[in-house]
């Protein structure tokens, strides 16, 4: 999908499970697909944003086909090596985005209502499972951040927090 309106353009690029931070992706067209048109596109002076579910890289079974793997960080920084090249030859920006702390139930189910006005509480995990959760991920980023002066890494977990809990509500 693209919106384009004068100098500004935004392009969202998406594929379930399409792995594309691997270096043997699972959809090795599509990841082509997606580079040659970032490749194609990025301008001086534009924001190129990258985010993958933490999930990815976290040996913790959220479910039964969700399982990560810390090796997948190591993957993944290849990957962001070769993006930020890139973005540095064109004089551009990159973003990381970090995501939330995993809810405990589908987040549909984590709305309170007046029929269940806990649903909230009944999703959410505890701070200290949150910051453990994904933390090798996390201080991979700061470190790309600190090592890459046109990378920024975004962490929204601590809007989803409070001293107590995290979850689905900001």
């Amino acid at each position: 999908r693209e919106a384009i309106g004068d100098a500004y353009s935004l392009s969202t690029t998406t594929r379930a499970n399409s792995e594309c931070f691997r270096l043997d992706a699972s959809y090795p067209n599509y990841c082509a697909a997606v580079l040659n048109g970032v490749s194609k596109n990025l301008r001086s002076g534009d924001v190129l944003a990258l985010t993958f579910a933490t999930w990815q890289f976290s040996p913790y079974k959220l479910h039964k086909v969700r399982i990560g793997s810390l090796n997948n960080i190591r993957e993944y920084t290849l990957v962001l090596e070769s993006w930020h090249r890139l973005v540095l030859a064109r004089n551009a920006t990159m973003i990381l985005l970090g995501d939330q702390t995993p809810l405990t139930k589908p987040g549909l189910q984590c709305v309170s209502t007046s029929f269940n006005q806990d649903a909230v509480g009944a999703c959410s995990r505890t701070v200290e499972w949150s910051d453990l959760y994904g933390g090798h991920l996390r201080d991979q980023m700061h470190l790309l951040e600190r090592a890459w002066p046109t990378v920024h890494f975004f962490d929204p977990r601590a809007l989803f927090c409070t001293k107590q809990a995290c979850g689905a509500m900001v």
